[in-house]
């Protein structure tokens, strides 16, 4: 038995439109997870415009040219809605930023992951890919863009990984079962957006991959956050300086 049939139907009885009065989102679109790095982010590159969806923008320039910022943004359902708008407005290349929670003791706070794969563990990728009932299912980055952004970030001197991440919606419920769990499957680090994100980019054929900074850890099996660690913050910050660089030079 199946949630979805192989041959799922492209049409739908609401679908994304381009948004009034945003230009042609052609360049680098970011998605960011987080308010801090959306607005260090618009600061960066210098973005004037912006468009209000429910409840985030979408930043801009007139042009709609060098690189087109949107969040914050928490989830997987949402993350899917904004990235569907940015797609409709033109967005073929794309690339998330957020934080994430390490499960692995090879991770740290601060340390930098571009995500391999991302185990599905959110209700939203099953409406966009086949999926059986009961079995463990991962979704997969743009190839492509994951080398263009690991090469990026290396001629940068930013230090990452490639790691597979878990995503989930409930924020509450990472129990020292699912950690283990997930993390004996090959999960890295768990956040709440990606996997879903990589199975709207696949079904609408854009490119997409993301770039993740571990802001807390969870495998020794208490909540070590680290959002105000040193280490963590001079990452971001650096990754942060990065992506604007990348952004400007695409």
């Amino acid at each position: 038995m199946t949630i979805m049939d192989e041959k799922t139907s492209r049409d739908a009885l609401i679908n994304p439109r381009a948004i009034k009065g945003v230009p042609n989102l052609d360049s680098i679109a970011l998605m960011c997870a987080v308010r801090p790095d959306v607005d260090d982010l618009v600061k960066c590159l210098g973005l004037k415009r912006s468009h209000q969806l429910p409840m985030n923008k979408i930043y801009f320039n007139k042009d709609g040219k060098g690189g087109s910022v949107a969040g914050p943004m928490m989830g997987a359902p949402y993350a899917a809605y904004v990235l569907e708008q940015l797609i409709a407005s033109g967005a073929k290349k794309i690339l998330f930023v957020g934080w994430c929670g390490a499960v692995s003791p090879d991770l740290e706070i601060g340390d930098v992951i571009v995500p391999s794969s991302a185990f599905v563990d959110e209700g939203t990728s099953v409406h966009y890919s086949h999926r059986e009932i009961g079995t463990i299912v991962r979704s997969f980055p743009n190839e492509d863009l994951v080398d263009w952004l690991s090469d990026a970030l290396e001629r940068e001197e930013i230090e990452h990984a490639r790691k597979a991440v878990w995503t989930t919606d409930g924020i509450y419920r990472e129990t020292p079962e699912q950690i283990e769990y997930f993390s004996w499957q090959g999960a890295a680090a768990v956040e709440m957006e990606l996997s879903a994100l990589q199975s709207v980019a696949n079904f609408r054929e854009v490119a997409l991959c993301g770039v993740l900074i571990v802001s807390d850890e969870l495998h020794s099996g208490k909540w070590k956050p680290g959002f105000s660690d040193p280490k963590f913050q001079e990452t971001r910050k650096k990754v942060i300086e990065a992506l604007c660089r990348i952004c400007r030079a695409a």
